[in-house]
């Protein structure tokens, strides 16, 4: 995939050899690949065109970003990485629906005479009003941690604040059409089989999100954040998986107390030029490795694309609803 995010999973490998022997047997997969392979959950991604489009009419200065939590730590995840400040400026407001105290925002930014971007879904189909002087960013992910990563809500925040957006969607795109590979030729698929495997086979079912280098620590909190919302839902064969954890390879007392535990998996977030050590292992825990292949919107991009993606995979294996 050229610039593609790398997937390593030699450390589930050398660890289990249950995982290991059933590796290759995908066939009782194929059904559920087959209709996944025509999932919508995550279609369509935003328009380069649309959010650039809402970025010109919003004047094109860094402003301000209000929404429900999660939607808020998947902008930082996105700026964090690339060291800038998504939705901290002083410019116009953009703004995702989804609780009163965002609407109550916008009526003090029109007040004042700002700009004010509204991102929402469509009513019935139908083109939202947005305030006076203002655009309406359609967005039906406004509302999410998740999928609101992608979202255009969020993506005109980013790139109000100097994001690639569109090296944003072209790293998307291109890892969406990985995602729609053969099982045993597909990134997503690779990481839900290797996590579904611990858990079944070996009872290593708590994952710990590790960022390889600071600059994605905001990544790591948000896949973990991710993680525990998409998986939360009850199965009617499974019990609730336990929340996921996240921390900084550097930190010594966190990375202590996590190997005290052999019922955990470390899932590794890096591009492997940080300056954090890259030990192979602690205390016997098994590593999965997701290697990006820079800091740029381009990687950041694919390597959303690809969790969530994961996530739904691994959501399906244990039927688990969204």
């Amino acid at each position: 995939m050229g610039r593609g995010v790398v997937v390593g999973l030699g450390g589930v490998f050398l660890a289990s050899a249950v995982v290991r022997r059933r590796w290759a047997d995908v066939a009782a997969l194929a059904p559920l690949a087959t209709r996944l392979r025509e999932s919508a959950w995550l279609s369509p991604l935003p328009s380069a065109e649309v959010v650039q489009a809402a970025i010109i009419a919003l004047g094109g200065l860094p402003g301000r970003l209000v929404g429900q939590p999660g939607a808020l730590a998947a902008a930082r995840a996105w700026g964090r990485a690339l060291g800038v400040s998504v939705g901290e400026g002083e410019g116009p407001l953009v703004a995702l629906l989804g609780t009163n105290a965002v609407e109550a925002t916008i009526d003090e930014a029109v007040a004042a005479g700002k700009r004010v971007g509204v991102a929402c879904g469509a009513e019935g189909g139908e083109a939202v009003e947005p305030p006076p002087g203002g655009v309406w960013i359609e967005d039906p992910w406004a509302g999410e941690g998740t999928r609101g990563v992608l979202g255009a809500g969020v993506l005109v925040a980013a790139g109000l604040s100097g994001v690639d957006v569109r090296a944003a969607l072209v790293g998307a795109e291109a890892m969406r059409e990985a995602c729609q590979a053969p099982i045993t030729e597909n990134p997503a698929w690779s990481l839900a089989r290797a996590l579904r495997g611990l858990a079944q086979e070996s009872r290593i079912d708590v994952i710990a999100h590790v960022a390889g280098e600071p600059a994605l620590a905001a990544f790591a909190a948000w896949a973990a954040r991710a993680q525990a919302t998409m998986l939360a839902a009850p199965s009617p064969a499974h019990p609730a998986r336990p929340l996921p954890i996240h921390l900084l390879e550097g930190d010594q007392e966190w990375m202590h107390a996590v190997g005290q535990g052999r019922d955990r998996v470390l899932l590794v977030w890096e591009t492997g030029t940080g300056p954090l050590p890259r030990a192979t292992h602690d205390g016997g825990l098994i590593r999965l490795r997701v290697q990006l292949p820079g800091l740029d919107a381009e990687a950041l991009g694919g390597a959303f694309f690809l969790w969530l993606r994961a996530l739904e995979f691994l959501a399906a294996l244990e039927d688990r609803g969204r």
